[in-house]
């Protein structure tokens, strides 16, 4: 995974253009649209955009113009991430974080309702994410390439928090956290501040499985984001309003958004892979519409985050060779 400066001109980000230039399976030159590889299973390159790994840089393809979608995270602490937003905004260029999870339709759905305001102002978020990752996979324990469970699932709980206090009024936060004898993060909690009155608390393990949920609590009600894989590729959330004492309507209003059917014969590296399709279209939209910046995860959600990011390590004792730079 690239988690350095680098990120700005290679990795699978390259893969997102409007046209990917290729060869297909009998040599002639392939310029199918990103989102349309969905529909040509044997084409897709396993491990590239389904996967989330870096693409072959020997294969035989051209980088995009004028655009960077990079996996997620973007760097390895805010520093990096500024000097990429720079060279961005020198260059004209589009260049988003690939946080996938912002793309999906039932994501989409929980910003629409609590923007219309319907639930009145949010009060408390508790998301989420943990599985036991053993200690063979080294990516998680190296620090010299952003090893810890903070940089690899925490980011997906705190970005359900942002979106639900709309990133506005962020007062400060606090964290904790288990240490492996490497030194990287294994088990933490982050609590971010917003407002007088706005607390969310984000959970994090590579230790053991956790629910995978996230509960957002409102004035006027709440929204839960529900079922496996739902803190990262959600597909289904439950609404439920009510007033002063007590929520009614029973188990609340259930909204499914199922996903897109995989007709390819490539298996999936994690469950809701085929989730990856959403992004690679509002991409496209992004690209058609002349944006440098994406509206679902914009540069200030990226930027809040690395600095949300950053200060949890300072506090829990984590630090990257890349901190020196």
């Amino acid at each position: 995974r690239y988690r350095s400066s680098t990120s700005l001109s290679r990795g699978w980000g390259q893969a997102f253009g409007r046209r990917r230039v290729g060869r297909t399976g009998d040599g002639k030159k392939d310029t199918t649209r990103v989102s349309d590889w969905f529909q040509l299973g044997a084409r897709i390159p396993p491990r590239s955009v389904v996967g989330r790994q870096p693409l072959d840089e020997s294969s035989d393809h051209s980088p995009p113009p004028s655009l960077s979608l990079c996996r997620t995270l973007k760097g390895m602490n805010s520093g990096e991430v500024e000097s990429m937003l720079a060279l961005a905004k020198e260059k004209g260029l589009f260049l988003m974080e690939g946080l996938w999870t912002r793309c999906f339709p039932a994501t989409r759905r929980v910003a629409e309702i609590l923007r219309s305001g319907d639930l009145g102002k949010v009060v408390s978020v508790t998301a989420d994410l943990g599985f036991f990752i053993p200690e063979e996979v080294r990516r998680l324990y190296d620090l010299k390439i952003g090893g810890g469970g903070l940089l690899d699932l925490g980011l997906y709980p705190i970005s359900w928090i942002l979106l639900a206090f709309d990133a506005a009024d962020f007062r400060g936060s606090n964290a904790t956290a288990t240490i492996h004898r490497e030194g990287a993060d294994m088990t933490g909690t982050v609590t971010l501040r917003f407002g007088d009155q706005g607390l969310g608390t984000a959970h994090y393990s590579c230790r053991a499985e956790t629910q995978k949920e996230t509960h957002i609590c409102c004035e006027g009600g709440s929204i839960h984001v529900n079922r496996c894989w739902s803190a990262h590729a959600p597909a289904r959330i439950v609404v439920k309003r009510g007033g002063s004492y007590g929520l009614e309507g029973g188990e609340g209003e259930v909204e499914e958004f199922p996903l897109p059917e995989f007709v390819g014969n490539c298996a999936m590296n994690f469950g809701n892979s085929e989730g990856f399709i959403y992004e690679a279209r509002h991409v496209e939209e992004c690209l058609e519409k002349g944006l440098v910046e994406s509206p679902l995860w914009t540069h200030a959600e990226t930027r809040l985050l690395h600095r949300v990011l950053d200060d949890a390590r300072r506090q829990v004792g984590v630090a990257y060779p890349q901190d020196k730079n």
